[in-house]
């Protein structure tokens, strides 16, 4: 063991590069959850998001939720400020919100190609707006990707004045349980990643996971016509059903689903 005197740091280091690198390839590197009742819905994004059949490969040293949400937040933070061109629109209660729009580059010299015609409305969080980092990360990836995106801006966010103040009721997350039970709802859960990050890579670029997904399933609605009418369709007959029985919404503990 005169070998183990000479380099017990290096041998105490292999180890734990070793059990790290085991732990991250079996347990943080996996194949996304898609929480999902069988149906319509969930066919149509098995069938055209290959993403979800991907490994997710989270940023190996920076994986943990919270890790990622901060560090996200400072690599987008390098991101300028984009240039939208902007749409207020007047509320009857006499407040207003915003419509900021990015229009498709169309193969232009960044790289942009031509996409297919629609649409994108984002709508970020109640504290968002349309410079929000992880904002900006999807607009420009769907940019890219030649898709025309608006955001709206809600009451004061956005550089908007606050005219009118109104209450705002916040609800939680849907849980993993109520997706699986449900055909026209999907959760895409990742072992690892988290909130806004979803970092990926060894050095993340400016387009993360949440970014490629999002991308990918708006382009496959706006592509899929026939399709997606499917999908409308078995929506439509499981609201006339919830209608006819007198149950559409149900509120428990702040959670609407």
């Amino acid at each position: 063991m005169d070998w183990y005197s000479d380099w017990p740091r290096t041998l105490v280091g292999l180890t734990l590069g070793a059990g790290c690198l085991i732990y991250y390839l079996l347990d943080a590197a996996k194949v996304p959850l898609v929480a999902c009742r069988p149906g319509a819905w969930r066919g149509f994004l098995e069938q055209h998001l290959s993403i979800l059949q991907e490994r997710y490969w989270p940023t190996p040293w920076c994986y943990e939720s919270r890790c990622q949400t901060i560090m996200a937040s400072v690599l987008r933070a390098r991101l300028p400020d984009i240039n939208y061109r902007r749409e207020v629109v007047r509320l009857k209660d006499g407040g207003q919100v915003s419509l900021d729009w990015l229009e498709a580059t169309g193969g232009g010299a960044d790289g942009g190609t031509k996409g297919p015609p629609g649409l994108v409305l984002v709508l970020p969080g109640l504290t968002g707006s349309s410079q929000s980092e992880y904002v900006k990360g999807v607009v420009l990836e769907l940019q890219r990707a030649g898709v025309t995106s608006a955001v709206l801006n809600n009451r004061g966010m956005g550089g908007l004045s606050l005219l009118v103040s109104v209450w705002v009721w916040r609800s939680q997350v849907l849980p993993i349980e109520a997706a699986q039970r449900s055909s026209h709802v999907a959760l895409v859960v990742t072992s690892r990643g988290g909130h806004i990050g979803f970092m990926e890579g060894l050095f993340p670029s400016r387009a993360y996971y949440s970014d490629r997904l999002l991308t990918q399933l708006a382009i496959s609605i706006l592509t899929n016509d026939e399709t997606i009418q499917e999908v409308k369709k078995e929506a439509m007959q499981w609201l006339t059903s919830s209608l006819s029985s007198g149950v559409l919404i149900e509120v428990r503990e702040n959670l609407i689903f």
